[in-house]
């Protein structure tokens, strides 16, 4: 029952590519990157501090390297709640690549097999305090935004949260739909209270999919619940021998 469950919940958890945004009519808006960007001093953890979204909070990005050049690692992660009274902890990992050397602050990021990948723009950066990031995928005639003030820290000093928005209307793009988000009283990923998901590129490819529910089971009930369920299959086996 606990896998029929739970198949049907990672079912669920895809159909929140872009985490609630919606589609517009139109393609995805042009802005400037940062120029002489490099990569590697951006590595890292970043808090997202606002967004183009009022439904957001305690939103992380983190950037790691990989053993190929100019591909990094991405994930994002989130509380989401699905069901009110669990806290929920999502972590999505995709894949980031710099697609063209000359423009090092334009990657394409595959989030999961079933998408086509999204648009990431670095556009505002210092490295060390803050930076803004916009997300964009297309679908058809149609494109979903998404757009990030990042910290380093779950705080930002009004200076540095403008150079970010300033940046931003360079581009003739408006930040009056923004919102804050706030990090407090943030779910933890290692907590036993907190029902945790992690979703990767072949998350649901029929390779993976009992592979990643069994994972679900092993983190989220351990190894106590594990243990009941094999008892429980050895004494239906049992019933059944003649």
């Amino acid at each position: 029952m606990i896998r029929l469950f739970l198949s049907g919940f990672v079912l669920l958890i895809l159909s929140f590519h872009g985490l609630g945004y919606e589609y517009e009519f139109g393609s995805c808006p042009k802005i400037k990157s940062v120029n002489n960007f490099n990569m590697s001093m951006f590595l890292g953890v970043w808090y997202a501090l606002e967004a183009n979204d009022d439904k957001l909070s305690c939103t992380t990005f983190t950037f790691k390297t990989t053993e190929k050049p100019l591909k990094y690692n991405i994930e994002e992660s989130g509380p989401i709640q699905l069901i009110s009274i669990i806290k929920h902890f999502y972590a999505r990992f995709g894949k980031a690549k710099i697609e063209d050397v000359d423009y090092p602050a334009n990657m394409a990021v595959k989030w999961n097999w079933m998408y086509p990948p999204e648009d990431l723009v670095i556009f505002e950066t210092d490295y060390n305090n803050y930076a803004g990031v916009l997300f964009c995928s297309k679908l058809g005639l149609a494109s979903q935004t998404r757009i990030f003030v990042l910290s380093r820290e779950t705080n930002l000093t009004q200076e540095n949260t403008q150079k970010v928005k300033d940046s931003l209307q360079l581009n003739q793009y408006s930040v009056k739909e923004f919102s804050p988000i706030k990090h407090k009283d943030c779910p933890k990923s290692n907590s036993n209270n907190t029902f945790k998901i992690k979703i990767f590129q072949d998350t649901l490819t029929p390779k993976s999919l009992g592979r990643n529910i069994e994972k679900l089971v092993k983190d989220n009930f351990g190894e106590k619940h594990s243990s009941e369920e094999k008892n429980e299959s050895q004494e239906s086996v049992t019933t059944i021998q003649p």
